[in-house]
């Protein structure tokens, strides 16, 4: 019976991890991000190899192209257009390591940039 019980258990516990990296149901859709240190509100809206972040109560849209290097890790360039906003064309990485009904925790990071790694949660929207 102690067995059965550890079976069933150890089941349980790992279709509810592989429910968690199934992150290709995260490739598009809807997402709410508030920067905790700013304060600052973003909408974000990823369809296919475009993502679109607007700062809540500002006209400010900022354009990336995405890149799926794997299942659950993609890159973001920025677009011309955004490159001259941010006066940058550093490429962000990001990795999904926690996925749950209504938020995401992601892991952001340049590549070559020392101490950028930064862990933050993301609403679901849609």
């Amino acid at each position: 019976m102690r067995s059965l019980l550890f079976s069933f258990f150890f089941i349980l516990l790992s279709s509810s991890l592989m429910a968690q990296k199934d992150c290709n149901a995260y490739r598009n859709g809807k997402f709410k991000l508030v920067d905790a240190a700013s304060k600052t509100t973003y909408l974000i809206e990823r369809k296919g190899k475009l993502q679109t972040e607007s700062i809540v109560g500002t006209s400010d849209k900022l354009d990336f192209i995405v890149n799926w290097i794997d299942d659950c890790t993609y890159s973001l360039t920025p677009t011309p257009k955004t490159q001259e906003i941010l006066k940058s064309d550093l490429v962000v990485y990001t990795k999904i390591i926690g996925i749950n009904s209504k938020e995401l925790v992601l892991v952001t990071y340049m590549k070559d940039v020392p101490n950028s790694e930064i862990e933050m949660k993301v609403q679901i929207i849609e």
